[in-house]
């Protein structure tokens, strides 16, 4: 029993017993005038301990024998005050940074609503699935979200499942369900975005992982949008994604009843009548295709396929290389892949473009251990041996390098600052990938980091619990030792309480824990003596020993709290001492939170659930299957395989600031790297982190605007505004100018990154396409050859189809603003296809932002770029891209860039002088069809429509759209940067 424990149990006793007056001494029976002896609580009136020591009889108990100081003999009454303040200093003193963060108070309603929905869009911008306690905050912040979905919500959410969550959260409310269905069409880019909407209609999760038990009844009017939604996708891109989960499209087919419509929406029927067919007859997907082309050991035609996804070209850029080394030349990369790949990072997220990057750049032996961790709301770990053979330099660094240099150029496209503050520390953080997994902590630490033991040379851990009524519950807390070599060399835990020379004290086995107050057990390690008797690493697992999963626990979480050495305060707990704490939940019975490494002093936070079926809960008899799983995941998070928040704050800062000053690990002092007159970000990246710059004392934060990545929240940062990450709180949190940034947050900063590619066509495509929305239409595809246009045509005879030149047969009209004049456009959706324009729009596809302009949209466009921040990146359509009317008018748009109020007439006068002007003049002199005598002075008439036209992938097509400025989704740091 831990020394504590038996002052605490005596104080209490004897509080107790005071307030008795039956209670007899042992000895004579005497009531009202006794006391527990200070050693073992047993009970002694003060005639008697006189009456022993006149007889000469030891100072001991007369019952147990544990002997007692005979000026001091009695045990003091607990009165419950709590630790001393001094007793309260020293355990502070004792942690260094404390886990406890300063609160300041909010503005009026103005600015609550302002930060509200600065949060809610940092949520949306998120790259990787939430966190718990994310989807929490989500949840409460969707019903106070101002002013109507399409003011607020991005066009583009990165996380699928997120999206999904906050479309069934608009649907549900009669508030917002009509203006909901009005943003379906551009939110659901493919089939399963749908599937994952009924998922979270129905109250289910959106990561399809589980169904729900039953779908949810879809009111009429939604279930009609759902169905033209899906009978708007590609034939065979829906058949594609309906097969790929379709057990759940049979249930949903059961749902909409797409036979009942049949006439109208054919499509969306006739892929689930294949459905409903036989499975085998169906052609191979996607994916199969890939995987019959690595199968058979042909990489370049894995790779052709896999370039027209880029996603998924990343996601398997070491199998591929893997089988390049395998079954063809190692020395020479798949055919197509280095002259294809650069175009298709462009389009890939953060997180699969860091794995990636990770996975190529680490060292591999053959027979190496791999750890495997399974898509799941828990995250369970696997271990195995790998005897594939590893990539070779010689495939992976060019690859590495690419991935790199695509992230650079992202970071570059952040906004400006003068200083950048990084802590050296942040190499031990990796970059939080599956958020979807992690324990909801004190401490929001990414899984797979590294973090020191707490200086304390006593730890205690903990797990508490409240078993629900009615249910028996037992958790246990076990700690597992090994050797350097991983060799096991016992536990601590129900079965021994004790372990060496108190190196190890167990409180005792609890097996329940009724409400309301719970149980608690508790491990106190004795570093040094754990150390001295030969224990490197030290293994915490918390298990249920009666099967009960966590998550129907009311409540349930262990942590871990730093003690002085010569603690002997009667209460175990001061929040202040408490490093970390987190959540015991989901379908798991078995944690294994994090591997203390005793040599190295740090704590590997792993943050796993162990498989109990196969016995990992049983650290006895599975000892070795312990280690062994334990050493696979520092093998796996160590070696440089995993980016880290130092990749990621290094990258931001080489793109964005002017100095980066960087902060040593023991707080001390910091080094400055100064950008050189046009150097690259590649090259600054490079060097920062180097030894050869000064170093010089630290001192507060002042400039603005400032990006800080620290470990510690510790450094004043007054005045200062910008952006700041911080894993512990600290006096940072004080600084109003700041907004604070999860790790997750910083990953999104590098999404797809905040460009605008500004594609320009003034005689006459993109005027025409201004005209067509001003008349009504809804909007318009941008076909990319003329047999698309017409197969369009085809099958949506509906649509109305426009081309250059002469009218032709399959199409309604030219490509001419005034000849589009007499057509009726409300509600109808164009097809064009121009020589020019649609060709510029789909050679930038790739673009986070893709906009086309011309001069009636100039202003709008403009208007549009200074709200996100986004400088614009011009692509002139016309005469090989030296089309006077189109350069004037992008000189026009960047002059307004730098003045709202530039006037356009310098810019008309110089488009008026094209020679494309005057060949539409000298056309309509000679009578050529397709010309309108009108389009000239339409096309250069400025700032006549209040709209910008948007690009963006629906359902696989380029769909241009007009945005409004209320309209248009917020950019990075406060808003988002794609349409």
């Amino acid at each position: 029993m831990p020394s504590y424990a038996q002052r605490f149990y005596s104080g209490r006793m004897t509080a107790f017993l005071l307030s008795q007056p039956v209670q007899p001494c042992m000895l004579c029976g005497t009531t009202g005038r006794i006391g527990a002896l200070a050693t073992c609580g047993h009970l002694l009136c003060p005639d008697c301990l006189d009456r022993r020591a006149a007889d000469g009889v030891p100072d001991a108990c007369p019952l147990c024998w544990q002997p007692y100081l005979r000026a001091k003999p009695y045990a003091p009454p607990e009165r419950g005050g709590g630790r001393p303040a001094e007793e309260v200093r020293r355990a502070v003193h004792l942690l260094g940074d404390g886990t406890l963060r300063p609160l300041r108070l909010g503005g009026g309603p103005a600015e609550q609503t302002a930060d509200a929905r600065e949060l809610l869009l940092r949520l949306l911008a998120r790259t990787t699935p939430l966190n718990p306690q994310d989807r929490a905050d989500l949840a409460v912040l969707l019903p106070h979200a101002p002013g109507a979905p399409a003011d607020w919500l991005p066009a583009r959410i990165p996380v699928r499942e997120t999206k999904a969550a906050v479309l069934a959260a608009l649907l549900r409310a009669e508030a917002t369900r009509a203006a909901a269905v009005e943003l379906l069409p551009a939110q659901l880019t493919t089939a399963t975005d749908l599937l994952r909407l009924l998922w979270a209609w129905s109250g289910a999760d959106a990561d399809l992982l589980a169904p729900p038990p039953r779908l949810a009844a879809v009111p009429r009017p939604l279930r009609r949008a759902l169905l033209a939604r899906l009978d708007a996708f590609d034939p065979s891109l829906l058949r594609e994604d309906l097969g790929r989960h379709r057990q759940a499209w049979l249930r949903v087919g059961e749902l909409l009843h797409p036979g009942e419509h049949r006439a109208r929406f054919g499509n969306a029927a006739r892929a689930f009548d294949a459905l409903r067919g036989d499975a085998a007859a169906l052609p191979p997907g996607f994916a199969a295709r890939v995987e019959q082309a690595l199968a058979a050991g042909d990489p370049d035609a894995a790779t052709a396929l896999l370039l027209t996804r880029p996603g998924e070209l990343v996601r398997r850029l070491h199998h591929l290389l893997r089988v390049q080394t395998e079954r063809q030349d190692p020395a020479v990369l798949p055919a197509g892949l280095a002259e294809g790949l650069p175009g298709a990072l462009r389009a890939v997220a953060p997180g699969p473009l860091l794995g990636a990057w990770g996975r190529l750049r680490g060292p591999r032996e053959p027979g190496e251990r791999r750890a495997y961790f399974p898509r799941g709301r828990i995250t369970k770990v696997y271990g195995r041996d790998d005897w594939g053979a590893p990539v070779p330099a010689e495939l992976a660094d060019p690859v590495a390098g690419l991935i790199e240099a695509e992230l650079l150029r992202r970071a570059a496209h952040g906004v400006p600052v003068e200083t950048a503050l990084l802590d050296e520390g942040l190499a031990d953080l990796t970059v939080p990938f599956a958020e979807r997994a992690l324990s909801k902590a004190l401490v929001a630490v990414p899984r797979g980091s590294v973090q020191p033991v707490p200086p304390a040379a006593r730890v205690r851990l903990f797990v508490h619990w409240v078993q629900p009524a009615g249910v028996r519950v037992d958790l246990d807390l076990s700690v597992a030792f090994f050797g350097a070599g991983w060799e096991p060399m016992g536990q601590c835990d129900y079965t021994r309480l004790v372990w060496g020379d108190r190196a190890a004290v167990h409180s005792g086995d609890y097996t329940e824990a009724p409400a309301p107050a719970g149980a608690t057990e508790f491990a106190d390690l004795d570093l040094p003596r754990l150390a001295a008797a030969g224990v490197r690493y030290v293994l915490p697992v918390v298990f249920s020993y009666n099967d009960i999963p966590f998550e129907e626990l009311p409540k349930a979480f262990a942590g871990f709290m730093a003690l002085a050495p010569d603690d002997t305060s009667g209460g175990p707990y001061h929040p202040d001492a408490v490093r970390q704490r987190f959540d015991l939940a989901g379908d798991a019975r078995a944690c294994l939170p994090m591997v203390v490494d005793l040599a190295e002093g740090r704590a590997h936070w792993t943050d796993v659930n162990l498989s109990a079926s196969g016995g990992l809960h049983n650290v006895d008899r599975h000892g070795r299957r312990l280690g062994l799983l334990a050493s696979d995941l520092l093998a796996h998070f160590g070696g440089g395989s995993r980016a880290t928040l130092w990749d990621l704050a290094r990258w931001r800062a080489a793109g964005t600031a002017r100095e980066v000053l960087v902060r040593s690990r023991d707080g001390a002092s910091v080094r400055a790297y100064r950008r050189g007159d046009g150097e690259s970000a590649g090259s600054f990246a490079g060097r920062i982190g180097g030894l050869d710059a000064p170093s010089t004392p630290l001192a507060p934060v002042t400039a603005s605007p400032a990006f800080l990545a620290l470990v510690h929240g510790d450094l004043p940062a007054p005045g200062a505004t910008g952006q700041a990450y911080r894993l512990y709180p600290g006096a940072l949190d004080e600084s109003a100018g700041l907004t604070r940034l999860a790790a997750g947050d910083l990953l999104a900063s590098f999404d797809v990154p905040g460009s605008a590619a500004v594609v320009i066509d003034v005689l006459r495509a993109f005027t025409v396409a201004a005209q067509a929305f001003a008349q009504g239409a809804e909007r318009i595809v941008l076909a990319d050859s003329l047999d698309q246009a017409l197969a369009l045509k085809a099958r949506h005879p509906d649509w109305l189809a426009i081309k250059d030149g002469a009218p032709a047969d399959g199409f309604d009209s030219v490509n001419s603003p005034g000849h589009l004049r007499a057509l009726t456009l409300t509600g109808r959706t164009l097809i064009q296809k121009t020589t020019n324009g649609t060709v510029g729009a789909h050679a930038s596809r790739d673009a986070t932002l893709l906009l086309c302009a011309s001069f009636v949209t100039a202003a709008a466009t403009a208007d549009l770029l200074r709200t996100r921040g986004l400088t614009p990146h011009f692509v002139i359509t016309g005469d090989d891209g030296t089309a006077p009317e189109d350069r004037a008018c992008a000189d026009y748009i960047t002059a307004l860039l730098a003045d709202p109020a530039a006037s356009p007439a310098p810019y008309l006068t110089e488009a008026a002088t094209a020679p494309h002007a005057a060949t539409l003049a000298e056309g309509v002199r000679r009578g050529y069809p397709g010309i309108h005598p009108d389009d000239v002075p339409l096309c250069l008439t400025a700032e006549q429509y209040p709209f910008a036209l948007v690009a963006t992938e629906e359902a696989g097509l380029l769909t241009l759209r007009a945005v409004t400025g209320d309209h248009c989704p917020p950019a990075p740091g406060r808003r988002r940067t794609t349409c």
